[in-house]
């Protein structure tokens, strides 16, 4: 077989079937009519590509991935979607339900803290006890529902008055059971926090203590500077801890008959990791326990008569 004319660079196999195939070229073999130059065959040659190949698969697994990826999102989009409408409503209505039970506990406490005042029967004293509880599980719930929905600003806050404030909101809580409470607080100590979130450490502390200490035993609170840092320590003669490191667990419970969500010290716990509050705990049973926590201690701005 002679070549007449070629465009093809490589050499051109002899072949008799119609296709033929190397390990880099596919002929094409195509018999013509009869003619002047006494042509037979018109042979085409195409350069066999990997690499096409290859992209040409990688195109079309993309385009596979993509709509299934497209396929799945729409899908989860569906079946969430009576989930988070859901969720939209439960937060709605806590939020509400929330708002709505402040103002009554507010009244009653005040009315009752008055007739407490000018009675002094013990019936009116354990009642505004368990309103005092009340109001702090409350605050412990608003805490968390608002949590993350809210950002809590910080400032520099006089420790000792607002550790004083609130051992004095307890009183009524302690007296009914014939608890003291024995506080020594060096004046004027100032940590840069937030109220609200400080209000939550002291409260879970105290309330803590009350809770689970028995009658006629006292209670030791602490606030001191010590190596350039706050020192804030509830000291208490109750029942003990029999896991210590389960006690900042969600819904952990020390005594199930004591009643709660035992969703405060968990609150404390994440309140502590944001401060880098540094923690540490030491119980025995029927002795009492200790919780003892490290502030990083702020300096009171004093201004001078000058800037006034």
């Amino acid at each position: 077989m002679s070549i007449v004319f070629s465009l093809i660079e490589e050499p051109i196999p002899s072949f008799n079937d119609e296709f033929f195939k190397n390990n880099s070229s596919l002929f094409y073999k195509q018999p013509l009519a009869p003619n002047a130059l006494h042509v037979k065959f018109l042979i085409v040659q195409k350069e066999i590509s990997h690499s096409q190949v290859i992209f040409d698969i990688l195109v079309i697994i993309g385009i596979v991935l993509v709509g299934m990826l497209l396929f799945s999102y729409l899908l989860l989009k569906l079946l969430l979607k009576p989930y988070i409408e859901t969720s939209t409503r439960m937060n709605l209505f806590f939020t509400d339900v929330m708002h709505e039970l402040k103002t009554p506990l507010g009244i009653m406490q005040l009315n009752i803290e008055g007739l407490v005042q000018k009675y002094k029967d013990k019936r009116l004293s354990r009642t505004l006890a368990a309103l005092s509880t009340l109001s702090t599980l409350y605050d412990d719930l608003e805490y968390l529902i608002k949590n993350k929905t809210i950002t809590y600003t910080t400032e520099v806050l006089n420790f000792s008055t607002f550790l004083e404030d609130r051992i004095a909101y307890f009183e009524a809580l302690s007296f009914s059971k014939e608890i003291s409470i024995v506080a020594h607080i060096d004046p004027d100590q100032y940590v840069c926090i937030n109220r609200i979130e400080l209000q939550r450490i002291i409260d879970n502390n105290v309330t803590n203590a009350i809770k689970y200490s028995p009658p006629k035993t006292t209670i030791h609170v602490l606030l001191k500077e010590e190596n350039q840092q706050l020192f804030f320590q509830v000291k208490d003669q109750g029942v003990g801890i029999k896991e210590i490191g389960k006690v900042f667990e969600r819904h952990y419970r020390g005594d199930i008959y004591k009643g709660g969500f035992g969703i405060g010290l968990s609150i404390v716990k994440s309140i502590c990791d944001k401060y880098n509050i540094v923690i540490e705990v030491k119980s025995e049973e029927a002795k009492g326990s200790v919780f003892s926590y490290w502030f990083k201690k702020e300096v009171e701005e004093k201004i001078s008569p000058e800037e006034l």
